[in-house]
């Protein structure tokens, strides 16, 4: 069986999707300062992204994370429909595994 090639990794060798070899590249440096920080500064980011659910409402991403409950002290958790039935729908099913 020949080896796989993937399209959405990078092609200098090194697997990424390995945890230690991604953060030493930096790969998560963003995101460590992101959890650091405040919540809503996340949100707020997301927001201005623009960023839209797949789904035929297309709503925003950011606007979505508004409506979880706020100053709670336990996880909040919000789930996320991956799967619409739809073909299209799952085209960015493979980036959700990493």
């Amino acid at each position: 069986m020949p080896a796989e090639t993937s399209y959405i990794l990078r092609q200098d060798g090194k697997d990424y999707r390995a945890i230690e070899t991604a953060t030493a590249a930096g790969t998560y440096k963003r995101l460590y300062k992101w959890l650091k920080g405040p919540k809503d500064a996340i949100i707020d980011e997301v927001k201005k992204a623009n960023l839209r659910g797949r789904g035929g409402a297309g709503f925003p991403a950011g606007v979505k994370w508004t409506f979880l409950p706020k100053g709670l002290d336990k996880p909040r958790y919000l789930a996320v429909n991956a799967d619409e039935s739809e073909p299209q729908e799952n085209l960015n099913a493979p980036g959700m595994h990493f």
